[in-house]
């Protein structure tokens, strides 16, 4: 009897979507899925300490007999290498701003899976938003239509009304287990114009709340998604070193008191190429 073929999700999404708070949900109660998760860096998938098995050099495995993985620069290769350990499920993380459709081409070249089944993550209280963008409205359409499946966070009346009935709403592990699933659309599109982005690092000085805003957009007026930390200024004058997280206009501020404190920080800035972020001095 032929071995049953590994099924690969993959799951993409616009930057911000919230692809990385979906994987780490399922990898805390995989419902006894023995899974590998691809991801471009273990960081941002946040496992919780106790879920941690022991750590090697590209792989940190999990108490639930799941395994986490590092991307690096061959999608191919690391495919195939966590084939090697037989899985029943592996899951791969899409950058922001790639199509899954290509994605899924390339992996038909993996021994032993499925052919891939795209799940797109979609922030509904920004897709208006997103699909007026002159820059990544094609892109993000794309995303909606090459899936097989949607999982939509926030509103969803902010859903633009063209893409309702494209794929059906599901979680990861729902989609997973589904057996009806949406054939793959508009595949042949993958070769359309592609939108460029630019990805920068920056390293901000000390300074309050407010003013770093100011910074951040002066720096990259069309910026589109930022990450990482800065030394921030509190009342009386103190600093300490602060998270954030920019998504399409939203700025997500967190002290972490428990750092220590460097006088200069390193954000990660992601904008459109036709509008590179300025250079910092």
């Amino acid at each position: 009897m032929a071995k049953p073929m590994i099924p690969i999700v993959i799951v993409s999404g616009y930057l911000g979507a919230g692809k990385t708070t979906l994987i780490r949900a399922f990898l805390t109660d995989p419902q006894g899925l023995r899974a590998t998760v691809l991801v471009n860096d273990f960081g941002q998938v946040n496992i919780d300490a106790e879920l941690i098995a022991e750590t090697g050099a590209d792989t940190i495995a999990l108490t639930n007999g799941c395994a986490c993985c590092s991307i690096g620069d061959d999608l191919l290769g690391a495919a195939n290498a966590a084939m090697a350990a037989q899985p029943d499920l592996l899951v791969i993380e899409a950058s922001g701003v790639a199509q899954p459709a290509r994605m899924a081409r390339l992996l038909r070249g993996v021994p032993g899976g499925a052919p891939a089944r795209c799940l797109t993550v979609v922030n509904g209280a920004r897709a208006s938003q997103l699909a007026r963008d002159k820059f990544v409205g094609r892109l993000f359409e794309q995303q909606i239509t090459q899936a097989h499946a949607i999982s939509l966070n926030r509103s969803r009346e902010a859903l633009p009304t063209r893409f309702e009935g494209l794929a059906h709403f599901a979680s990861l592990y729902e989609f997973i287990l589904a057996a009806d699933l949406v054939q793959l659309q508009a595949e042949t599109r993958a070769a359309d114009m592609e939108v460029q982005f630019v990805q920068s690092i920056h390293q901000p000085p000390a300074m309050a709340e407010k003013a770093f805003h100011t910074w951040l957009l002066e720096k990259s007026p069309d910026l589109h998604r930022a990450k990482g930390v800065f030394p921030m200024q509190e009342a009386g004058g103190l600093a300490v070193m602060a998270r954030i997280d920019y998504v399409q206009g939203e700025l997500s501020i967190r002290p972490l008191p428990d750092r220590q404190f460097e006088s200069l920080g390193q954000i990660v800035v992601i904008a459109p190429k036709e509008h590179e972020a300025a250079q910092a001095p």
